[in-house]
């Protein structure tokens, strides 16, 4: 007679499948970011440098905003990860500026010619009032997120695929 043993390692694999699922989310997200910013309206930066991936709650927009204000953020700002409702996989993709929604939804704005900047002058360091030439305030326009996201959406089910086998590697 023949002996067989079974050993379930069944929350083991459900344990790594949720990394696959959030490591794919993240980077996922990641992607949709990096295109949502170029797709955002520039004047000073702010808005572009405001957007953020944070996992598992949304981030605190003032704090981000404050730092996108002060020119830092420019990398992606992957927040810490935070427990979600239910230990749910939730990433959010945000822009933090007071106006990040408005320029988002309004279909109607258009970018203006002349854009006035405040920017530091590199080589003194000093703060300046320029007027741009027509056409460099004018990139970006609304719906900057919503664009984005069916490209690297239909792309998920390959980004699960491709991280589910960089995990049985390890």
């Amino acid at each position: 007679m023949s002996k067989c043993t079974v050993v379930w390692k069944g929350q083991q694999v459900i344990e790594e499948m949720h990394d696959v699922l959030q490591d794919a989310l993240i980077k996922t997200a990641e992607k949709v970011l990096y295109d949502a910013k170029q797709n955002a309206p520039i004047d000073t930066g702010a808005l572009r440098r405001s957007g953020c991936v944070t996992i598992g709650l949304p981030p605190n927009p003032d704090e981000v905003y404050r730092r996108a204000e002060k020119g830092a953020g420019e990398k992606s700002a992957i927040e810490t990860p935070a427990a979600s409702q239910d230990n749910e996989l939730v990433v959010y993709i945000t822009f933090n500026t007071p106006y990040a929604a408005k320029l988002h939804e309004n279909t109607n704005w258009k970018p203006s010619s002349v854009s006035r900047r405040y920017r530091k002058d590199y080589k003194t360091g000093e703060a300046g009032d320029k007027v741009m030439a027509k056409g460099f305030g004018a990139q970006g326009g609304p719906k900057y997120l919503e664009k984005a996201i069916p490209e690297h959406w239909k792309d998920f089910p390959e980004m699960v695929k491709k991280i589910a086998r960089m995990h049985r590697k390890r």
